[in-house]
């Protein structure tokens, strides 16, 4: 049992460390309430045109 511990140990320090990247702080004060909706306006209207249902039946038979 011993060897097989100190096997998982070896395996598990053959892994690289995952840094998480560094992501800028933003003041939530900065922007207003209508730069919230009108970016998130622009954001739907981007992806109106595509079939949510379509997609979904397409990844659920795996094609």
């Amino acid at each position: 049992m011993r060897e097989e511990i100190e096997e998982y140990i070896k395996y598990m320090d053959t892994f690289k460390e995952v840094k998480k990247p560094y992501i800028p702080r933003f003041s939530s004060s900065a922007y207003t309430d209508n730069e919230y909706l009108c970016a998130i306006h622009d954001i739907m209207q981007d992806f109106d045109q595509i079939d949510d249902f379509d997609i979904s039946l397409k990844y659920l038979k795996g094609e």
